[in-house]
């Protein structure tokens, strides 16, 4: 029995291999990514993969750009060719300039079903607008982990790379030309929780010094600026745990969720957790940053607010400083606007099933995206909304079925509404296909996979 067929009947079985890295191999493509700009391009970036044994061990990332109303043209294979690669953020400027970021990965030893990964490196690749990406380029790379690797920037091309390691994180600025500065590395464990530009230059980077003693928990919530291609700010810190009498912490801070706006403004929330006399949930903790970087001191919300421990939520911020936050709960899925200011709005529930998986975008006008489905599905739901968490139009379509990964909603600053998913199969090849958000609109295909059997 070959290693691949006895994965496929463990499968079959109901057993999960022990190694979350191989949950996305094994299929022609998966988990696409996709970033639009002011002229309604998209760039859209996915794992494309071999068939069979080597699925996760000659995995690269290939891209495409286009739109719907135009189609797409696919651009190929932009990591290094000979190891495994994937992307893990994309981004594309108003002019067409683009980029991908992503990690190799490497076998490090041999789980109970399946090869352990284990995350090797960083790297980013870069296309000048109306040209083919140029050769990826290898980033400084110290520690374990690899998560999240992150890039962004504002319309004027001002790019933002950031990403996370065991040991710390590095923080780098690209340039509309395609290079890379020296990169920054803030050490003591620092976490990347989110980035952004706004459209002065400014870079905010929200981050967390982790828990020895909770993991996947903070000691601090912490704020790093910078202005475009120049020196990064020390670590200011937003939130700290508060102690006893004997230096003890008496709750837990969860990683923070975090979105940042065109113009700066920024909302930070967190879940806590008492310490003492027994450990319970405790109220979850809102922060707003407004557009001249002043931080407003913690504020409570509902215990629970974002139950981490149910899907992940997501947040995001307007030009206005409006933000909205989609949230899964124990009532199902809900949106909270979020005030300039940070002032807490009521709660709209939204029309998805408890077990949808469920993504948000947003623009600088405050119109929203949401989109859901089901995993394996064939309907498509989405909810065309704004940042005032007033509710919107929704509408469902028929996919020939939803693979892998979530449906990818882009929102570009001028309403333009669209989806993006990996279909199929089509005679056994993966089809990652595109729709407008419109009444009546086609499904548009962006790529066949053609894997390697």
């Amino acid at each position: 029995m070959t290693l691949w067929t006895f994965i496929v009947l463990l499968a079959i079985l109901g057993v999960t291999p022990a190694s979350s890295a191989w949950a996305s191999c094994g299929r022609g493509a998966s988990g696409p990514l996709a970033a639009t700009n002011a002229r309604g391009e998209i760039l859209t970036a996915w794992e494309d993969a071999p068939r069979g044994e080597q699925a996760c061990f000659d995995a690269v990332a290939a891209a495409a750009v286009g739109s719907p109303e135009v189609g797409f043209t696919d651009l190929g294979m932009v990591s290094t060719p000979g190891r495994s690669s994937f992307p893990k953020d994309v981004f594309l400027d108003d002019p067409g300039n683009g980029w991908v970021i992503g990690i190799n990965n490497a076998v490090v030893g041999a789980g109970k079903y399946t090869p352990e990964l284990a995350t090797t490196g960083v790297w980013v690749a870069f296309r000048p607008a109306g040209g083919r990406f140029q050769a990826p380029i290898e980033l400084p790379w110290s520690g374990t982990g690899g998560e999240p690797v992150l890039v962004t920037g504002n319309q004027a091309g001002v790019t933002l790379l950031a990403w996370s390691t065991t040991r710390g994180s590095y923080l780098a600025w690209g340039s509309p030309a395609g290079t890379v500065s020296a990169p920054r590395f803030v050490g003591h464990g620092f976490q990347l929780a989110n980035v952004g530009v706004d459209d002065r230059g400014r870079a905010l980077v929200i981050g967390y010094y982790p828990s020895r003693s909770n993991p996947g928990g903070a000691t601090s919530i912490v704020a790093i600026t910078g202005q475009a291609y120049g020196a990064f700010s020390r670590a200011r810190v937003v939130a700290t745990q508060p102690r006893n009498a004997h230096g003890r912490a008496i709750s837990l801070f969860e990683r923070p969720l975090a979105a940042i706006g065109p113009t700066g403004d920024a909302i930070i929330v967190w879940e806590t957790w008492r310490k003492v006399p027994h450990e319970s949930p405790g109220p979850s903790l809102l922060v707003y940053r407004d557009a001249n970087s002043h931080f407003t001191k913690p504020r409570p919300l509902a215990k629970k607010f974002l139950d981490l421990g149910i899907e992940t939520p997501a947040a995001t911020v307007d030009a206005a400083g409006r933000a909205l936050i989609v949230r899964d709960s124990d009532n199902g899925w809900q949106e909270v606007a979020i005030a300039p200011g940070g002032h807490v709005g009521p709660e709209h529930p939204l029309q998805f099933g408890a077990d949808s998986s469920v993504a948000l975008a947003g623009n600088e006008l405050g119109q929203t995206l949401i989109s859901a489905t089901n995993i394996p599905a064939r309907v498509i739901h989405t909810m065309l909304g704004n940042t005032l968490g007033t509710g919107g139009a929704f509408e469902f379509f028929d996919s020939l079925e939803v693979v892998s990964g979530e449906v990818i909603p882009t929102l570009d600053s001028e309403g333009r509404a669209t989806v993006i998913w990996v279909a199929g199969p089509y005679s056994e090849n993966d089809v990652i296909d595109a729709r407008t958000i419109a009444p009546g609109a086609p499904i548009i295909q962006v790529t066949r996979n053609e894997p390697v059997q």
